[in-house]
């Protein structure tokens, strides 16, 4: 059926005789505001409480292709423990991939000369509930009513859970390790009668990033932040993204990143007030750039409590006396 071999062809990134090895977890290229959507270790790490809400339009001009959505949000609880939670949303053709996470993470402090100058090793732990849906409706196939789309399932409702570690030094560098899919469901998710077996894999990321700040004569701050992202997913080659991003008075900023034989990746945005409005565009660059017009996606971050993280550990402190920036390390 031309349909569904389309439908596996944008799912899966490597065939082999039996297995699928498809990207099973969404990813944005804005992840560098909103890490906690690769990490759970990060819940509480922020000095305040992000709501953060992504839109991702992928490979524009191709018929059903990806089209994400999530919201998420974390916050220091104190007592060195942090929460957060996401809603996410990932509609592909007739395939659809809904849920929510829940997170946990302890931050064990391992050196503090300062309230801003502190070594932090934390980790986080995550479950996730997810349901994979199959929308016969819109498959057309040469055989009415054809057994293997009869016998395949509407809908799988898997549960899951993710680990993840988070070295950071303040406002200096980061180092994150975590792995999600963890419980590598082997139920075929769409139970289609082929050779095509649709089954949850474990997704490996690690992270790092530094941050370099300078000051102009007009004593403006520029802070020139790098970072590379490393994704693996079990059967698959290893890809990467490289990223540098470039903040002007902790107000506006501008990058570029590359993703190794996929995409180059412009970003822009501004801070209005408590909100971050960010924008980034994927220059795609495999074979799909012959058939589509790149990658749009639209972030907004609320910043609640902003200085929230300090209050929580030492009294007294003034959050009038701490200036908005653009979250960062």
């Amino acid at each position: 059926m031309k349909n569904l071999i389309y439908i596996l062809t944008i799912l899966s990134c490597l065939v082999n005789a039996k297995q699928v090895k498809a990207q099973q977890i969404g990813l944005f290229s804005q992840y560098v505001f909103n890490d906690y959507l690769v990490n759970p270790a990060i819940v509480g790490t922020k000095n305040f409480i992000p709501i953060h809400a992504s839109v991702r339009r992928q490979w524009v001009g191709i018929t059903e292709a990806p089209v994400s959505q999530q919201i998420s949000s974390h916050a220091y609880t104190g007592q060195n423990f942090g929460i957060g939670g996401a809603i996410f949303n990932e509609a592909t053709g007739p395939t659809r991939r809904t849920g929510f996470n829940f997170s946990t993470a302890y931050h064990l402090v391992l050196k503090q000369q300062s309230r801003k100058d502190q070594l932090t090793l934390s980790f986080g732990l995550q479950g996730s509930l997810t349901q994979h849906i199959l929308d016969k409706t819109q498959l057309t196939t040469y055989v009415p009513d054809d057994p293997t789309i009869a016998a395949s399932y509407n809908y799988q409702l898997i549960p899951d859970v993710g680990f993840g570690l988070y070295l950071r030094q303040s406002n200096k560098y980061y180092v994150g390790l975590s792995a999600l899919n963890l419980v590598q469901t082997k139920k075929d998710l769409y139970n289609l009668n082929n050779n095509v077996k649709n089954r949850l894999v474990r997704n490996y990321f690690l992270m790092g990033g530094m941050n370099f700040d300078f000051e102009t004569q007009s004593r403006k701050l520029i802070s020139v932040q790098p970072s590379l992202l490393f994704r693996m997913i079990e059967a698959m080659p290893m890809q990467f993204d490289i990223n540098a991003k470039v903040t002007y008075d902790k107000t506006y900023w501008l990058g570029v990143g590359y993703r190794h034989n996929d995409a180059i990746v412009a970003l822009m945005g501004v801070r209005v007030y408590q909100m971050l409005i960010g924008y980034s565009y994927d220059f795609t660059l495999s074979d799909l750039k012959s058939y589509s017009f790149g990658t749009h996606e639209i972030a907004l971050t609320f910043i609640l409590n902003e200085g929230f993280t300090d209050r929580k550990k030492k009294k007294g402190f003034s959050p009038q006396k701490y200036r908005p920036t653009v979250p960062s390390l």
